[in-house]
């Protein structure tokens, strides 16, 4: 699940999940998006994308060292939110099914309905807005394209999150890792 975090003091975090389906779903989904962005699509292909999402949801598992992150995060008193080509409703459900909605508040969930979808930096700006901060001290962390691009786009810092350790975007990562748990080693003590 292609999904982004974001948080200010300059550490975010994406919210990516192992599914095996993800990268099939992916570029139709964005298809759907590119026709349908800034409202909801008509009712039956509204209905098919829901579905495909929820049982995305519903057998995603969290990535490798994600609530260690989280936790030392939330100590730190930083700022997370998710910027995700999901719905928002999804993105919950999907963080309550994985124990996690307790580490981010609503209105930084931002979904494609809510600001224009990745690449587009808006929701990033939206965020760094509510937070009073700037996009210096703010850091994207992702494991897809897009979720590099945005980063860009938002003159954010960026991490590509790749357990495979191929990171074929190299170009737009400043910093690399393999998994969570290796970039939860990277935040000050």
């Amino acid at each position: 699940w292609s999904e982004t975090w974001m948080t200010w003091k300059c550490w975010s975090s994406g919210m990516p999940m192992q599914s095996d389906r993800w990268d099939a779903v992916d570029w139709k989904r964005r298809a759907t998006l590119d026709l349908f962005w800034g409202e909801p699509p008509p009712g039956r292909i509204q209905n098919k994308l829901h579905a495909i999402e929820e049982k995305l949801a519903r057998n995603a598992s969290p990535a490798q060292g994600v609530k260690t992150l989280l936790e030392n995060l939330r100590r730190g008193d930083y700022s997370l939110g998710i910027l995700t080509l999901n719905t928002r409703e999804n993105a919950w459900f999907t963080l309550e099914a994985l124990g996690l909605a307790q580490y981010f508040r609503e209105e930084f969930v931002i979904g494609r309905w809510c600001e224009e979808p990745k690449p587009s930096p808006k929701g990033i700006y939206k965020m760094l807005k509510q937070w009073k901060v700037t996009a210096n001290d703010a850091l994207m962390v992702g494991d897809f394209l897009y979720d590099l691009q945005v980063g860009r786009a938002a003159e954010t810092a960026t991490v590509h999150v790749d357990p495979s350790g191929e990171f074929a975007w190299p170009e737009l990562a400043d910093i690399q890792v393999n998994s969570l748990d290796e970039l939860a080693g990277l935040l000050p003590k």
